[in-house]
């Protein structure tokens, strides 16, 4: 009789462990059924000086969080630093940031001939442009001259990690590598080369390093307004896109990494506990 019952003990046990190893599993699974457990959280950078929104990135944060702290932020733009640290509020699936240009690449416009011309936008023959790192490579309107009489633009003489002259037709240009860098960033000077009306104009042969180039004039495009006063007013640049689309919302996976095989041989051995007890109930009966 001692031994009937220690043996549907054992018998019982199994059972027990039959019932937890299919729960298990339930358990694990049910994450995979609706709540994921983290979200993404757009990042959109916002340039506080310049009124104008600089890149966009994006966080994971848990699913039911309502803030995200500056710490987890990993896509930073080059050039640019946090106003803000700390919890920032997350808005429809967004957070805003605002930062701030730690180095911007300085323009020194200038006039080599002060008495025969000075800037259309008011300043007198020299003054500087400040181009924050996001904009090095685009764009930039040269800037109108206002000549005296007899005096025209030959052309702009471009001095930074090489020397190059520009054709006085030239629209636009950028700054992108010519730059020489220093720890704010980067400068560049560019002179408006100014000769009396009958001066022929033929492009210096040597910059000062032998490194001279010409650019010629190419249309500025039509369908682009004046991109200078843009940046300058902080109306140039894209507006913020929709917030991430939810499929993009990352469902973790449950770590349910039990072996197969182990739950099969739980789960005979378990099923022959329970035949077992079966059989001894109906020989005891």
């Amino acid at each position: 009789m001692l031994k009937t019952k220690k043996f549907r003990r054992l018998l019982a046990a199994l059972l027990a462990v039959l019932m937890l190893s299919v729960c298990i599993p339930t358990m694990a699974f049910a994450n995979e059924g609706g709540n994921a457990l983290t979200q993404v959280v757009g990042v959109n950078y916002w340039d506080v000086e310049n009124n104008a929104p600089v890149s966009e990135g994006k966080v994971s944060v848990a699913a039911d969080a309502n803030n995200v702290n500056t710490s987890t932020f990993t896509d930073i733009p080059e050039g640019y630093e946090l106003v803000w640290t700390g919890d920032l509020q997350i808005n429809d699936g967004w957070v805003w940031v605002e930062v701030r240009p730690t180095k911007t690449v300085r323009i020194i416009w200038a006039i080599d001939n002060g008495d025969a011309a000075d800037f259309a936008n008011g300043n007198a023959d020299t003054y500087t442009q400040a181009l924050t790192w996001k904009h090095i490579n685009d764009d930039i309107a040269m800037p109108e001259l206002k000549l005296a009489d007899g005096y025209k633009l030959a052309g702009w003489a471009v001095n930074g990690k090489t020397s190059e002259y520009w054709d006085a037709d030239l629209a636009t240009a950028n700054v992108g590598d010519r730059y020489v860098e220093d720890e704010n960033g980067g400068t560049i000077s560019i002179t408006a080369n100014v000769v009396t009306s009958t001066t022929p104009v033929t492009p210096p042969t040597d910059g000062g390093n032998g490194d001279t180039v010409t650019v010629t004039a190419t249309p500025a495009p039509d369908e682009h307004p004046d991109i200078a006063e843009g940046i300058a007013n902080g109306t140039w640049g894209a507006a913020p896109t929709a917030a991430p689309d939810a499929a993009a919302v990352s469902v973790p996976q449950t770590s349910d990494d039990l072996p197969l095989g182990a739950l099969i041989l739980v789960v005979v051995v378990a099923a022959g506990a329970i035949v077992g007890l079966t059989v001894l109930r109906k020989r005891e009966q």
